[in-house]
């Protein structure tokens, strides 16, 4: 009797998963597979994800299938060729991933968000109306703000599983659960040797290991900050070993290539050579779990996935949140963690690269924190004792339990700890002119904002509109850093005020003249004050600024020289240029020109200049006029009273205006009396 073949047995569940773009999309989903493969025994599991993408490089490390569909970031219909692509690859990829589905037949559909999980969901959602498929749609949002395509198919997800309780905003909570991130298990803790022999490391027991990464995309940013470091760590007396992770990248940035241009650039084509004992640079590091347990400490962004990982192995961190996201949620993370004493925070500021602003970090701040923190063993123990356990854990575990049993309703994790959304910058700016306002003299936005590291954040995340592209935000920017006196952004206060690129096309029709618009020119300086801190280079800033070509900057330029009139290295300049400015063709300029030649003026000069304008055409500036006389006096620049008594009689008293009093002739009796006197 011939023995029959054993039939194979049939795989316990069917999932595909889906999520991509970031290794913070495609690594949850993962972890989710997983969890539900170890409860359910056998399964069979198909990734769709997008070629050149996050998941085509990391869904075939960890030994699963992958197929590719077409799909594009959404836009909106306001770019018509954007938009109109990014219909074109939605129904292209929704074709393919509907054959994929019908193909498998798939159990579950575990997806996590990104414009590569939307040809999918919205496959498998049609599928299912139509009565073809059975299939349950799971989705975990990570972030504390829903991303537009999970917030969008909520309402047809079997269950939507989320990172932070502030999600569930406008959600029906029948099928929502607070889990936290699913963190895969493969990331369990090493002890040290065994991790360095999985990277292929040799170093001595003392030599510190700092694991450097941006994200699976990489951040430009730390990329460039970390090779700047290394010319100052190579210094320290024992300097760390620094395993950098520059990231896969985009069609738009090739981390590894710019951070190879870079090293080249700054240290010459020797730097294997040179730094070979002190540093390694990798696009992606695969083995993560190795690298975390090898590092004393990690530096990254503060994104749910790192976050997570970094609570569940109790790393000591210093965290380099991306600002400005939706809902600032890494900022928000990180600052969360900070307070609890699990990590520090260094925030992205602006630095002014070959004579233009960018965003990033100092590279000589950054070794600076680097060698401080591993100084202190004490300190690093603190950070990782309070790190670990922060996040949920085990989130991967109870998505599995609640899909599998979705009435175990108990195992949904305790809230995760975040903080209050902070003030938009529209908000914050209120916040403070108001109080400004209220009391102009006391105002202190450290008595508003008592928290240093809560005002610290707002100083940086503020500064990073400075480059936006709209003048707008860059406004709104230059407001805030004058209101919060962020003294830090004199510097690039002042290349603000002075650039002089010209603007083109329609720009200039318009009657525009340099891409910094007047009205960031003339806040500029009103910041600059409030600041209240005159170097060198903002007297020769103020120089220029009274020959400006838009007149609101030209008179705040006369109010700032009046500001820091006592503080002047060159007052008889100033003196020349406000005499000038007393013949400008617009009243306001002369008028503040004027004024401040009562604090400026230094001479004989400066009075009779003053007296000159005793016929102008506006009262304002004849006003302005007598006021400053009146300080001159104050300040025994007068030396014969009683013959400036008789000159300043020919001044026109009159106002156009219709009011019960003159401002004018108040300020000339003022006058009048202080020289009867003998002084002002």
């Amino acid at each position: 009797m011939t023995r029959q073949p054993a039939t194979p047995e049939p795989p316990a569940a069917r999932l595909i998963l889906t999520g991509g773009g970031t290794s913070g999309h495609v690594n949850p989903a993962l972890a989710m597979g997983q969890a539900l493969e170890a409860r359910l025994g056998r399964t069979q599991m198909l990734y769709l994800g997008v070629r050149g993408r996050a998941e085509e490089v990391i869904v075939p490390k960890a030994g699963l299938p992958i197929d590719f569909v077409s799909a594009a970031p959404y836009s909106s219909p306001r770019r018509p060729l954007a938009f109109a692509r990014f219909v074109v690859m939605l129904g292209l990829g929704m074709l393919k991933a509907a054959a994929a589905l019908w193909r498998f037949k798939p159990d579950f559909l575990l997806a996590t968000g990104g414009f590569a999980a939307a040809p999918a969901v919205l496959s498998l959602a049609l599928l299912k109306r139509l009565g073809l498929s059975r299939a349950k749609i799971i989705i975990h949002e990570a972030n504390a703000v829903l991303g537009k395509f999970n917030r969008l198919m909520a309402g047809r997800a079997d269950h939507l599983f989320l990172t932070f309780p502030a999600s569930q905003t406008g959600l029906d909570r029948s099928r929502v659960s607070v889990v936290g991130y699913p963190v895969r298990s493969v990331l369990a803790a090493l002890d040290r040797r065994t991790a360095l022999e999985r990277l292929g490391l040799e170093l001595d027991r003392e030599t510190r290991v700092v694991l450097v990464f941006g994200g699976s995309q990489g951040a430009r940013s730390i990329n460039r900050a970390v090779v700047e470091a290394l010319g100052w760590l190579e210094r320290a007396e024992r300097p760390p070993f620094i395993l950098h992770a520059a990231g896969l990248g985009s069609a738009e940035f090739q981390p590894w290539p710019e951070t190879q241009e870079l090293l080249g650039r700054l240290y010459g084509p020797d730097w294997p050579e040179r730094f070979g004992r002190l540093y390694r640079p990798e696009v992606y590091i695969h083995d993560m779990a190795a690298a975390y347990s090898a590092a004393d400490l990690v530096i990254c962004r503060a994104g749910a996935g790192a976050i997570h990982e970094l609570s569940a192995l109790g790393k000591p961190a210093l965290l380099i949140p991306k600002p400005n996201l939706p809902g600032d949620h890494q900022v928000q993370n990180a600052r969360a963690l900070s307070l609890r004493g699990g990590a520090e925070v260094l925030h992205e500021d602006l630095l002014i690269r070959d004579g233009r602003l960018i965003e990033g970090l100092d590279g000589r701040d950054l070794a600076g924190r680097i060698l401080e923190l591993l100084a202190d063993p004490e300190r690093l123990a603190s950070l990782s004792r309070n790190c670990r356990g922060f996040m949920a854990s085990d989130a991967a575990g109870r998505i599995a339990e609640l899909i599998l049993n979705p009435e175990t309703q108990a195992s949904q994790a305790q809230p995760v700890r975040v903080l209050p959304p902070p003030p938009t910058h529209e908000g914050l700016l209120a916040m403070l002119n108001r109080a400004r306002n209220g009391d102009p003299k006391g105002f202190d936005p450290a008595g508003l904002i008592p928290d240093p590291e809560e005002l610290d954040y707002f100083r940086h995340r503020s500064a990073l509109l400075l480059l936006r592209p709209a003048w707008q935000s860059r406004n709104v920017g230059v407001k805030l850093a004058g209101l919060l006196r962020d003294q830090t952004k004199i510097e690039p206060l002042i290349l603000l005020l002075t650039e002089r690129q010209p603007v083109t096309g329609l720009a200039k029709l318009l009657g525009g003249d340099f891409e910094q618009v007047g009205f960031i020119r003339r806040n500029c300086l009103t910041s600059l004050m409030l600041i209240d801190r005159l170097t060198p280079e903002l007297e020769a800033a103020l120089v220029q600024a009274l020959e400006d070509p838009y007149y609101e900057v030209r008179s705040h330029a006369a109010r700032a020289a009046a500001h820091f009139a006592d503080r002047l290295a060159r007052p008889e300049e100033f003196q020349r240029l406000l005499v000038a400015g007393l013949e400008d063709k617009n009243f306001e300029v002369a008028r503040e020109a004027a004024l401040a030649l009562g604090r400026v003026g230094r001479d004989d000069s400066a009075v009779q200049a003053l007296l000159g304008l005793r016929l102008h055409r506006f009262w304002q500036v004849r006003e302005a006029a007598l006021l400053a006389l009146k300080r001159l006096s104050e300040r025994g620049l007068v030396r014969e009273p009683a013959l400036l008594l008789d000159e300043v009689a020919g001044f026109v008293t009159t106002a156009t205006d219709f009011a019960p009093h003159f401002a004018i002739k108040a300020a000339y009796q003022d006058l009048v009396q202080g020289l009867r006197r003998g002084k002002a």
